[in-house]
C-alpha cells in the first residue's frame, strides 16, 4: 500500500518498481519525493575507528562539487575523522586536495541490461584520461567486465585505472586484466555476508570465479580490499577474514582456491588512495595513518576480527 502511495505521489516522476517490490537506482526521485537527511556520520566514524580505519574511499558515482563541499564541511567539523578519496562523476573538480580531502577516479557505473553505447564510453574514458585522472569501472558481472575491458583497451590506460568488484572474472579474462594493467578492488565480505544466496542462486560453473582473489595475484594483478559500505558491512575485518576462510554465513566453503594468506589479506586494506593495491609502510616522514593492534600479529593473525584494534590514528591524530 505505501509503495502504491509512493506510485501516485510521484507522478510524472516515473518511479519503476520490480516485480520484488525493490526500487533500482531511484535514490534522486525518492529523495526529490521523500526529502533527504544526513546519517549520524559522527557516530559512523567513530565506529570506523573503532575498527581502524584511517581513510575512506567514496565511489558514488554522482559525486560532483556539491558532495565535496559536503565532506569538506563535515570535515571541518569534526564529524568525520578519517582522511577522505573522493570519486564521482566528471562534474567532480579533478584535481582537488585540501581539508583532509582528495578527489579521485571518474566512477563509471556499468549495468549489463543498459549498458552505455560503445564509443560514448570509450570517449568518457579517454576524456577522464585527457584530464590527467583515472577511471574506476562498476563490473558485478561477466559481460560487464567483458564490455569495461574492451572500452579500456580502445581508449587506452593511465596509472591508477582500476576495475571495482570484479565480481565475476573467469579464468580468459585475466590476461585481459594484466595486459591492461588495471587494478582491482574487491569485496571479499561478500562470500560471508551473501555467500549461501550466491551457491543457491548463481550457476554453479560461475561459483569459482565469484570475488577472486589469489588467482589475480597470481597472475600479477594489483589487487585491493573494500567493503562496499552500505552495501556490505563497513568492517573490514570482515572481508580480511573472509579472504583467508572463504566461509559462507553458514560454513560453508566458496572459492578455497581463492584464500589468501593473512599477511596478503590485511594488506588488501594497507594502500594508499592513489595506489591502493600497494601496502604503505611505516617510516620517518610518513602520514601517521595507522592502526596499533593490543597483540603481536603471529596471534592477531588467528583471529582477525576489529577487537584487535586498540588505537587508531589518522593524519597525525589519535581518533581512537
Amino acid at each position: 500500500e505505501a509503495l502504491d502511495e509512493l506510485q501516485v505521489e510521484s507522478g510524472s516522476q516515473n518511479l519503476t518498481l520490480a516485480n520484488d517490490g525493490r526500487l533500482y537506482d531511484q535514490d534522486a526521485r525518492l529523495g526529490a519525493l521523500l526529502g533527504r537527511a544526513l546519517p549520524p556520520v559522527a557516530e559512523a566514524s567513530r565506529q570506523l575507528a573503532s575498527f581502524g580505519v584511517t581513510g575512506i574511499t567514496d565511489m558514488t558515482p554522482s559525486n560532483d562539487a556539491e558532495n565535496l563541499a559536503l565532506f569538506s564541511e563535515l570535515r571541518q567539523s569534526g564529524a568525520l575523522t578519517q582522511t577522505v578519496a573522493l570519486a564521482g562523476s566528471p562534474a567532480l573538480p579533478y584535481p582537488h586536495a585540501a581539508d583532509g580531502i582528495r578527489t579521485a577516479a571518474t566512477k563509471i557505473h556499468l549495468h549489463d541490461s543498459a549498458l552505455p553505447e560503445f564509443t560514448a564510453l570509450c570517449r568518457t574514458i579517454a576524456d577522464s584520461h585527457a584530464s590527467d585522472r583515472p577511471v574506476a569501472v562498476h563490473c558485478v558481472t561477466e559481460v560487464e567486465l567483458v564490455f569495461a575491458l574492451a572500452a579500456i583497451d580502445e581508449a587506452g590506460t593511465r596509472e591508477g585505472d582500476r576495475i571495482e568488484h570484479a565480481s565475476v572474472t573467469p579464468p580468459h579474462l585475466l590476461d585481459s586484466l594484466a595486459r591492461l594493467g588495471l587494478t582491482v578492488v574487491t569485496q571479499p565480505n561478500f562470500i560471508s555476508e551473501r555467500g549461501d544466496a550466491y551457491l543457491r542462486d548463481i550457476v554453479a560453473g560461475e561459483i569459482p570465479w565469484l570475488y577472486r582473489a589469489h588467482g589475480f595475484r597470481a597472475q600479477g594483478i594489483p589487487l585491493a580490499g573494500g567493503t562496499d559500505a552500505p552495501f556490505g558491512a563497513a568492517d573490514p575485518w570482515i572481508a580480511i577474514r573472509a579472504a583467508v576462510r572463504r566461509a559462507t554465513a553458514s560454513g560453508c566453503e566458496l572459492g578455497h582456491a581463492e584464500a589468501l594468506t593473512p599477511e596478503h589479506a590485511i594488506a588488501l586494506f594497507l594502500g594508499s588512495p592513489e595506489s591502493p593495491a600497494s601496502p604503505r609502510r611505516l617510516e620517518a616522514g610518513a602520514s601517521a595513518d595507522l592502526c596499533l593492534l593490543n597483540r603481536p600479529w603471529a596471534e592477531a593473525q588467528d583471529r582477525l576480527d576489529h577487537t584487535l584494534v586498540r588505537a587508531t590514528f589518522s593524519a597525525g591524530q589519535q581518533i581512537f
